[in-house]
């Protein structure tokens, strides 16, 4: 899967403003205290509209760079590694419930041991996703 279809997926679902994701940028704020605890005491929280902005530009950008002619691993790669990781554990994760933490650790990666317990991707993709 794409991760420029994720990212169409994001806009469309969101109706999000069109924007130049090269030149967009993205300083996230500091938490507080109640921002943390939101996923732990709230059952639903969304995201704001900035903070889905910046995950379809880092999609964008990983879709980039699994489709260039890039023969090495360089530090470019490299910042869009952290980026991703960045935005997965100051922003994202941070919202994901523990019952559901479980079962995302167990999609499938490509070429995952057979003996370990899995979940195929498909299982969290919303029937809606293929139209875009």
């Amino acid at each position: 899967m794409a991760p420029s279809k994720v990212a169409q997926y994001l806009i469309s679902s969101f109706h999000l403003p069109k924007t130049d994701f090269k030149n967009f940028n993205f300083i996230p704020e500091e938490k507080s205290l109640f921002n943390r605890l939101k996923p732990i005491v709230f059952k639903t929280f969304s995201l704001k509209q900035n903070e889905v902005l910046y995950c379809c530009k880092l999609l964008f950008e990983f879709d980039e760079a699994l489709h260039s002619d890039i023969k090495k691993y360089h530090v470019g790669i490299e910042k869009i590694r952290i980026d991703i990781a960045t935005y997965y554990s100051e922003i994202l994760g941070r919202m994901i419930l523990w019952k559901d933490l479980d079962r995302l650790m167990k999609i499938e990666h490509f070429w995952q041991s057979e003996k370990v317990d899995i979940s195929k991707l498909e299982e969290f993709i919303p029937k809606d996703f293929w139209v875009y």
